[in-house]
């Protein structure tokens, strides 16, 4: 994920979206900065870390407005399109959501040293899901 609080709402929010390759997949389209919230002193103290975590927690219980927090319409509006044409195909799109864990991919470790990091579960062939 690319994060970002260089706005005028001055939190952490989601810009676009890496592979595991670190390759740009996706740059989410703003049509404008993000609103300063009633709140967002709150948001504004997220590190980029817990913005991420926040914005798949919101994504996970299929929250749009939660997840407008931490990302764009753009972003919103096509991840709402993607579980609707899901559920049209008889889906249950809860179970699909999942909680998702962060892997570091730059940067020092937070932990010290002997202490494990969140890293992507592998499959049984050893790939990344």
């Amino acid at each position: 994920m690319r994060v970002s609080n260089t706005n005028p709402a001055k939190r952490c929010v989601v810009t676009g979206f890496y592979d595991g390759q670190l390759k740009l997949q996706e740059d989410f389209k703003w049509s404008g900065p993000p609103e300063v919230l009633t709140n967002n002193d709150a948001y504004a103290k997220l590190t980029p870390a817990e913005a991420v975590k926040a914005y798949f927690a919101a994504q996970s219980k299929l929250d749009w407005v939660e997840m407008r927090k931490f990302t764009s319409e753009f972003d919103v509006e096509g991840t709402k399109r993607q579980m609707e044409a899901a559920e049209k195909q008889g889906m249950d799109v809860r179970k699909l959501m999942r909680p998702t864990r962060l892997a570091r991919r730059s940067g020092r470790p937070r932990n010290p040293p002997g202490s494990s990091n969140a890293r992507p579960s592998k499959s049984k062939n050893g790939t990344s899901p």
